[in-house]
């Protein structure tokens, strides 16, 4: 199994901010059944758990359902996939590939005015609720 995290991508932290739970939300749900270390680790961006016990996992999504009143799956929460991550990529480039851009469609096209970025000038982009925010 050497090598198996970089072919999980765990989604739950993605999960989580698409549908405005907090991690404590969660915490809170699951408390009976689930640590609050676990759910405050399972819950952190840019975190891959070394272990997954599934009955905690189970756990954790009828949490998840009974917050969200939606049926949650595995899929939900965690894909693997055939191609490792480059583990090499700064945090930056990891957000952009992991990130959701299911909604990006939903926005229009920014017109950039003459001189209001210079070529080659880094910008950032990231959604937040229902804009589009665009910072250099």
């Amino acid at each position: 199994m050497n090598g198996a995290r970089e072919h999980i991508r765990w989604k739950l932290p993605d999960y989580l901010k698409q549908r405005g739970i907090s991690v404590y939300a969660l915490q809170k749900e699951t408390a009976k059944e689930v640590s609050r270390n676990t759910v405050y680790r399972w819950g952190r961006e840019g975190e891959v758990p070394k272990y997954i016990d599934l009955a905690v996992l189970v756990s954790v999504i009828r949490g998840l359902e009974r917050l969200t009143g939606e049926e949650v799956t595995f899929d939900d929460i965690l894909e693997y996939d055939s191609t490792p991550l480059d583990t090499d990529l700064d945090k930056e480039s990891r957000t952009w590939l992991e990130s959701d851009l299911s909604r990006l469609g939903e926005f229009e096209p920014y017109d950039w005015e003459e001189g209001e970025a210079d070529e080659g000038e880094n910008v950032t982009a990231s959604v937040h609720g229902d804009s589009l925010w665009v910072s250099f």
